[in-house]
């Protein structure tokens, strides 16, 4: 069965779309994201403020209403783990939503798909500072650059597009720490829809390729 990742252009969440089989609740959810993180019980409250800030930017699913159960499935486990590890890393919500349109989808198949021989990185070209004084100069900001890429070529991806400074993920560990703690069921391919618009289908049958998007 083909399942659609729900995201917008601009990393927001869609508002609605058919949920991929397998559901786990917030609670469980929000478990493992703390178990990745070492965060102890007696935080929680303040992670739960942490949880309401991303949904209000937008890149987190909402509360679906009083007397309505959350339901996540593997896509929204997916952000959810690679939203907090960004944000671990030192980035903001207005940071993170460009980038992910960019690098999601890999980051599924990369989850998805079986082990490798290397380890697979995400990394996002960190010029925080620049965007940020653009924006407040009124200007455009530089464009995101991000891509998913095995550990052996990390180094002349980077050297390629003269990356000096990035914000880099071990997603293949980042993989197996979530299997060790939430039982996701993975599909065998999905759907979503690339900058330009396009619909692209991804197998997991062939494993998971580099991408480099801008």
């Amino acid at each position: 069965m083909l399942f659609a990742i729900g995201r917008n252009a601009d990393g927001t969440i869609t508002a609605s779309r058919e949920k991929a089989g397998q559901t786990f609740t917030t609670s469980e959810v929000e478990d493992a994201v703390l178990a990745l993180h070492s965060i102890p019980p007696e935080r929680r409250s303040a992670f739960a403020g942490r949880v309401r800030n991303l949904q209000k930017a937008g890149l987190l699913p909402g509360s679906p209403g009083p007397g309505r159960r959350a339901a996540y499935d593997c896509f929204d486990v997916a952000a959810w783990v690679i939203i907090f590890a960004l944000t671990e890393a030192g980035l903001q919500p207005s940071e993170i939503a460009p980038a992910l349109p960019l690098v999601e989808p890999k980051v599924i198949k990369v989850f998805a798909s079986p082990d490798g021989e290397a380890d697979y990185f995400l990394w996002i070209r960190a010029a925080w500072l620049s965007r940020y004084l653009q924006a407040q100069a009124d200007q455009a900001p530089e464009p995101i650059t991000a891509g998913v890429t095995l550990a052996p070529k990390l180094g002349d991806v980077l050297n390629e597009k003269s990356i000096e400074r990035a914000t880099v993920l071990n997603l293949s560990h980042l993989k197996h720490r979530l299997a060790s703690i939430l039982p996701v069921e993975w599909p065998t391919e999905f759907a979503y829809v690339d900058q330009r618009g396009q619909i692209i289908v991804a197998s997991m049958s062939h494993g998971a390729a580099d991408t480099n998007r801008k």
